[in-house]
């Protein structure tokens, strides 16, 4: 188990590396995420993720208790974020009271194009690899990605 883990995280910050090594060789950089703190990254990453399931955004809450923050703490971090034009909050439709959070459009574009990017130096990587070997990596990815799904249906999560 402990090397599954070790692999894929070693296989990350491969895909990682080559990813903004060609960022920086196409003189590119990530004035969005310029100037901002690793736990403010990790909310965004985690907004971006959480966006696949549902587009009405997340509320502050569900998000404090995602991160394992308190809501106060939470709140600070999207504001400064929202300041920066990261992040939108929005109004509930049918609850005044509530308010969601979601990515802003830019922000959005921003990471589709790192994962295009990402995708594309995965790819890379995986071209090397023989086609007996991708074919039985790809239905290991089907369990693994059932599994990932079953899991999230069990917690509610749609």
């Amino acid at each position: 188990m402990d090397f599954i883990l070790r692999t894929g995280r070693d296989f990350q910050q491969t895909i990682l590396s080559m990813s903004l090594s060609s960022a920086r060789q196409e003189g590119k950089q990530k004035p969005l995420l310029k100037d901002i703190s690793g736990g403010q990254v990790h909310m965004i990453k985690t907004l971006h993720r959480m966006e696949n399931y549902r587009c009405d955004g997340i509320s502050l809450k569900e998000l404090a208790e995602t991160l394992n923050v308190t809501p106060p703490s939470c709140s600070a971090m999207v504001d400064r974020l929202v300041d920066k034009g990261l992040l939108e909050r929005i109004q509930d439709k049918d609850d005044r009271r509530k308010i969601h959070i979601r990515l802003s459009d830019k922000m959005r574009r921003e990471l589709d194009h790192e994962e295009r990017m990402m995708l594309e130096n995965a790819e890379k990587l995986i071209e090397r690899m023989s086609g007996d070997l991708l074919d039985r990596w790809y239905e290991i990815m089907v369990e693994v990605s059932a599994t990932i799904k079953t899991g999230c249906m069990r917690k509610g999560k749609k």
